[in-house]
């Protein structure tokens, strides 16, 4: 899921150059940092906990993102609504961070609290249309 949010590999190929190396970080407990402003944040996070009886079932997935669906899509409906009456046909853009930037930073990771960790995933900024 979040690979299709970001629309990228999230895993930086510098940091890891093979799937062993992502094997090994996600088996010592470790993720990727999720920005806050992803939607799908809370279902991925659930679905990485590091036990898998932790992990929600696939039909619980499901109906999060129905909610998650609905909740944009009725959004989406009120925003159309609202510039149809408004007169105004202008689009409002605004970039959307990712993820850290290319400086040397460290990443926060998630096996059960955040953590300091050597391993980042590069910036990628993404133009949106509201």
């Amino acid at each position: 899921m979040l690979e299709i949010w970001l629309g990228r590999d999230p895993y930086d190929p510098m940091k890891f150059p093979d799937s062993e190396s992502i094997l090994r970080f996600v088996g010592a407990g470790k993720r990727l940092h999720v920005s806050d402003d992803c939607i799908l944040k809370s279902v991925i996070e659930k679905a990485w906990k590091h036990k898998p009886s932790d992990r929600p079932t696939f039909k619980e997935i499901g109906t999060e993102l129905e909610v998650i669906y609905k909740k944009t899509s009725d959004k989406s409906k009120s925003d159309s609504h609202n510039k149809n009456h408004s007169g105004s046909t202008k689009t409002n853009t605004k970039s959307k961070d990712i993820s850290s930037s290319d400086q040397k930073s460290t990443t926060n990771t998630t096996n059960g609290t955040d953590e300091n960790n050597d391993t980042s995933v590069s910036s990628q900024s993404i133009e949106k249309s509201n």
